[in-house]
This record gives C-alpha cells, sequence and structure tokens, in this order.
C-alpha cells in the first residue's frame, strides 16, 4: 500500500517503527549502561507530551535492563538525573518546555518523514 493511502494512524505507527529502528542502529549501546540497546524509550510520554513524541532528543536508545528499570524500579527523581547525565541539562529544559503542547500531526508531514527516516537508515546500514 502506498504511503498516501495508509490513514494517519497507520502513518504514525510505520514511522515510529522505522525511528526507532534508525535509533538503536545510530545508538548500538545503551545510553545509559553501554551494553547492547535493544529498545527506544519515550523520555516524556505521549500522553505527558504529545508535541516531543516524534523528536529526537525525546529518544533514549536502552538495554532491555535499563529499560525495565526506567518503568519499574527508578524513582521520578533518580530517572530524571539519569536522562540529564546522558542526554544533557541543556535537552531536558527544551523537553520540558515543549511537553505540553499539543500538535496536529499531519498526513504530508508524516510521509516526508518517513522517507526522510529511509533514506537515513540506507545510509546508516551501508
Amino acid at each position: 500500500m502506498k504511503l498516501k493511502d495508509k490513514s494517519l494512524s497507520q502513518l504514525k505507527k510505520d514511522y515510529w517503527k522505522l525511528l526507532s529502528e534508525l535509533i538503536r542502529k545510530e545508538t548500538p549501546r545503551c545510553e545509559i549502561c553501554k551494553k547492547d540497546s535493544t529498545q527506544v524509550h519515550h523520555i516524556i510520554k505521549k500522553s505527558k507530551g504529545n508535541s516531543v513524541y516524534f523528536y529526537r532528543e525525546n529518544l533514549i536508545a536502552l538495554c532491555s535492563h535499563c529499560h525495565f528499570n526506567l518503568h519499574y524500579q527508578w524513582s521520578e527523581r533518580e530517572i530524571t538525573n539519569i536522562i540529564i547525565m546522558a542526554k544533557g541539562k541543556d535537552i531536558w529544559d527544551i523537553l520540558e518546555m515543549q511537553r505540553n503542547k499539543i500538535v496536529k500531526f499531519k498526513k504530508y508531514e508524516l510521509i516526508e518523514s518517513i522517507e526522510i527516516c529511509k533514506k537515513k537508515l540506507k545510509e546508516v546500514e551501508k
């Protein structure tokens, strides 16, 4: 099926799949412990920051152990400190400022983003 014929919801899923694959390839090591990265985590959850959902700085490559700890072991304060150490205080501040903005994703923007992501994936795989 051509991208232009897909629903907005399907385009978001397609983009997330490609973007998370790209991030894992660009960042093969967990950004916290440096083991092999296997997952990509949203620093600001979609429900709390729609405008940063696909924002590269809002995504962090993790191993399964650190991803589990982010969700179930570490406190909010610990998570904040870990993210600041991994990404930098300036990135954290930008995410905090953007977190409450609501963005309506447009189909043509997602299609363009998917195409760019596909191109970057090919470059990374070379």
